[in-house]
């Protein structure tokens, strides 16, 4: 285990020092539209966040850092290598992804796997971004909590939290990991690949329950409906966060801040306005990262041409209260040199 960990003799000298850190690729992006097909999920969601925050001046240009996709080796962290064979079909991508068989045979140029290999490689860099720096981190992409070991769904291929969980343990001394899962659908997924694991507590709000496990301590499931009231939503993850974080004592947390339970979103019901949500989020700040634990967000869910407002006010809110935004060091060397050099040391 190598000795990759936070600075805790000064926690990091100050929070106000720790900036947000923003993680994102160009080809986080697919427009389906150019390739004749159409999807509930904008996979265009990163890019209007990215542009919206460079076009109010919230970021410049440098302050997103590039990923790369993972690996065969991460991928095998948490995969089958049957199920990694299936997702080189392209129409077993599709189906995963819900595109309809009416569109046929998805065109060789579009390249869906890298999207998800690229966007997981995301979530494994934020994750030692975050817990190297102490600072907040936002991955604009991420969150496939539907994925299983040997199985995909719901639109989503790979699990990247589970994935960057497992890296992580490998090479920190990262070991209890708390994934709060407030995306409108139950992170099936996550709750399946570390249903034996009492050194990761999953705790989501959600809708409806896609599956049920017993026997686990670390685990919360609460079942919602649509007629529960904004106030109602909101003091659930305040109750729930005020018990969980302080008994469980996490090193590191995965926040899935999916928008929607968004009134607006077509396929969520909860009816939450704009402010609920951004209240929602903050909450989960002022319970994790502002109480001095690493975290990373990740987008998770949310339908429709507008969700990614949702996602962008959190993070404008993020930058205005912790500062924007965090930067790698510039020099002849590669960004990923740097990198590699700030987060292992050699």
């Amino acid at each position: 285990m190598s000795s990759v960990g936070r600075d805790t003799s000064s926690e990091q000298t100050a929070k106000s020092q720790n900036k947000i850190f923003l993680i994102y690729h160009d080809n986080y992006n697919v427009d389906l539209s150019a390739f004749g097909l159409r999807h509930q999920f904008d996979m265009l969601k990163p890019k209007r966040i990215h542009d919206e925050l460079l076009r109010q001046g919230t970021v410049e240009p440098d302050d997103f850092i590039a990923p790369s996709p993972l690996t065969g080796d991460e991928l095998r962290l948490v995969h089958t290598d049957e199920y990694l064979a299936k997702l080189e079909d392209r129409q077993a991508l599709a189906e995963i992804l819900g595109l309809p068989q009416e569109y046929g045979p998805i065109p060789e140029s579009l390249d869906l796997l890298n999207v998800f290999l690229l966007m997981s490689g995301g979530t494994l860099l934020g994750t030692k971004l975050a817990y190297s720096r102490g600072a907040p981190v936002f991955n604009l992409g991420g969150g496939y909590h539907h994925a299983q070991t040997a199985s995909g769904g719901g639109y989503c291929a790979i699990n990247d939290v589970a994935i960057a969980i497992r890296e992580a343990r490998r090479t920190t001394d990262i070991q209890k990991c708390l994934i709060i899962d407030l995306d409108y659908h139950q992170g099936n997924g996550n709750i399946e690949i570390f249903s034996r694991d009492e050194d990761v507590f999953t705790f989501s709000i959600h809708a409806h329950n896609w599956m049920t496990l017993g026997g686990k301590q670390n685990h919360r499931d609460v079942e919602t409906n649509f007629k529960i009231k904004e106030q109602d939503y909101l003091q659930l993850v305040e109750e729930h966060l005020a018990d969980i974080v302080p008994r469980f004592q996490p090193d590191f947390v995965f926040y899935l801040a999916g928008s929607d339970p968004h009134y607006a979103d077509p396929l969520g019901n909860l009816g939450i306005s704009d402010s609920g949500m951004l209240k929602r989020d903050l909450i989960v700040m002022e319970h994790t990262y502002e109480q001095g634990l690493p975290v990373l967000c990740l987008l998770a869910g949310g339908y429709g041409l507008k969700s990614w407002l949702i996602h962008h006010q959190f993070i404008r809110e993020a930058a205005r209260r912790y500062g924007c935004c965090g930067r790698l060091p510039r020099s002849r060397s590669s960004i990923w040199q740097q990198l590699w050099q700030m987060l292992w040391g050699h």
